[in-house]
């Protein structure tokens, strides 16, 4: 089975190995609006789009311990550009205007990692990601989420707009299942479903497209958000008929976990079984299981637990998920 998952940051790389024992072959796509760290210093270097999430993605599915130690050292901070940059960036960099190619110089450093994931852009081209409040007011650059918005976000669109990477559209169509990856909804998901191309194909797909909700909010972005709200906010950007069935967390966080996250600017993402109307209004049909990793009493250990899917609740929610009729 070939499977495609879209996504960014942690929630995509817990996605990864949830489908790993069941996949012949893997596809990832992953945004690239970003505008900080690394990817400015990418973008400033040569006409690229923000691939740091992209080169992350390849050192930590990297076959070569070796190998991926050495593109995760990072030099000694000498007050340049280059500080804490890690040296997989550089070399890229550098490969990229020897081969004169961006897509050449990720390939290549995929090979150099012993890699057998694809790691596709979701678009080959230099854009931003930028939302506009309920406020009036527009903030552009993944950078924006480093403090929360004025106010609630209700639209989000790419600058310039972009067509979608064509070898990504390609993995797409040929597909036996797509997993849009829980993460950040407006730094990592949306950005990698709104190249043009990408709504339009899932729409046309034969084989299932299931959407991972988050299980909880984000800080300034999804505050008021229950996990209906989630996917019904990437399925009306998708376009009707591009979900089939979306994932959720069933499990009712303690009154110690719900106060713990507040600490933090959370919440629960929670969904019920009275949500399922949202869904079905869509046409999205709701698999629901308990999706959290439990176990530990330390609050660090705790936290982070709370906001991380459980890889083997995820893969049997995904088989599930294709099983449905």
């Amino acid at each position: 089975m070939h499977v495609v998952v879209i996504g960014g940051g942690s929630g995509l790389f817990q996605a990864i190995k949830a489908v790993r024992p069941i996949a012949q072959r893997i596809s990832v796509i992953v945004p690239t609006c970003g505008d900080d760290g690394a990817d400015a210093l990418i973008r400033r270097l040569g006409p690229y789009p923000g691939v740091a999430g992209v080169v992350n993605v390849l050192l930590q599915v990297s076959r070569d311990a070796a190998t991926q130690r050495l593109m995760q050292q990072q030099f000694p901070s000498l007050g340049t550009p280059y500080d804490r940059i890690p040296f997989g960036i550089l070399q890229l960099l550098a490969n990229a205007q020897s081969l004169g190619s961006l897509p050449d110089a990720l390939e290549a450093l995929r090979l150099q990692l012993r890699c057998d994931i694809d790691v596709l852009m979701a678009c080959d081209t230099p854009h931003d990601v930028v939302t506009q409040t309920s406020d009036d007011r527009t903030y552009r650059g993944t950078s924006q989420f480093a403090q929360p918005v004025s106010a609630p976000v209700q639209t989000v669109l790419l600058d310039p707009p972009v067509a979608a990477n064509p070898v990504a559209l390609k993995a797409l169509r040929v597909a036996d299942m797509v997993l849009i990856a829980p993460g950040s909804l407006y730094r990592t998901v949306l950005p990698a479903l709104l190249p043009t191309g990408i709504g339009e194909t899932l729409r046309s797909l034969a084989g299932k497209v299931i959407c991972c909700g988050a299980l909880t909010t984000v800080s300034g972005q999804t505050d008021a958000f229950r996990a209906v709200d989630y996917v019904a906010r990437i399925a009306r950007t998708l376009g009707r008929g591009a979900i089939d069935v979306a994932l959720l967390n069933s499990h009712q966080y303690t009154p110690g976990a719900v106060g713990l996250l507040k600490q933090h600017d959370m919440a629960p993402l929670r969904y019920e079984a009275h949500d399922a109307h949202v869904l079905s209004a869509l046409d999205i049909q709701p698999v629901a299981r308990d999706m959290l990793i439990h176990g530990t009493k330390n609050t660090p250990a705790m936290l982070a637990q709370l906001i991380t899917h459980d890889e083997a609740e995820l893969r049997m929610g995904v088989v599930t998920a294709q099983r449905i009729g």
